[in-house]
């Protein structure tokens, strides 16, 4: 029954949940004397490659996507196939409440998703620190990829 399901559009991607706490290892401290350090990084720890570009964020046991999703492209679709249960995960530092507008106007059919991908841009550029999106994972590209409204190359496949 799609209308059971719930699909994350906007936000850092959970990944991967441990047992240890990344973030605490990371400063020293031992997972059960934290001291929540984590709280210190509202949106994560940034991890980056060893070339020192953008890879994955750690906030305590969780590892997070760098990239936050942006399924704007892919909202008209999902509703199409009966996806009621859209998931906004909330981010320090960006304008929320417009996020889901846009969203919300969005499901509605109010505007389109090349619009809407353009709001969002303005509000995630806005913010304190400005963020990259991604959308290949829900297209059967690569995770991090970013497909523009209308050039969703493999969303049938995706879907199918």
């Amino acid at each position: 029954d799609p209308n059971g399901l719930e699909v994350l559009i906007f936000g850092r991607l959970p990944l991967a949940i441990s047992a240890r706490c990344y973030h605490a290892r990371a400063c020293d401290l031992h997972k059960d004397n934290c001291q929540f350090v984590c709280a210190e990084d509202a949106n994560g720890m940034a991890v980056d490659t060893l070339d020192g570009a953008p890879f994955l964020a750690v906030n305590g046991v969780q590892t997070l996507s760098h990239a936050y999703a942006e399924l704007s492209a892919s909202v008209p679709r999902l509703i199409d196939i009966g996806i009621r249960r859209l998931r906004l995960s909330p981010q320090a530092g960006i304008d929320m409440v417009s996020v889901a507008a846009v969203y919300r106007e969005l499901a509605d059919g109010g505007s389109d998703p090349a619009e809407a991908a353009s709001r969002l841009g303005e509000i995630a550029n806005s913010a304190v620190d400005p963020v990259a999106f991604c959308n290949g994972y829900i297209t059967g590209d690569s995770g991090c990829a970013l497909h523009p409204a209308g050039a969703t190359a493999h969303s049938a496949r995706a879907f199918n």
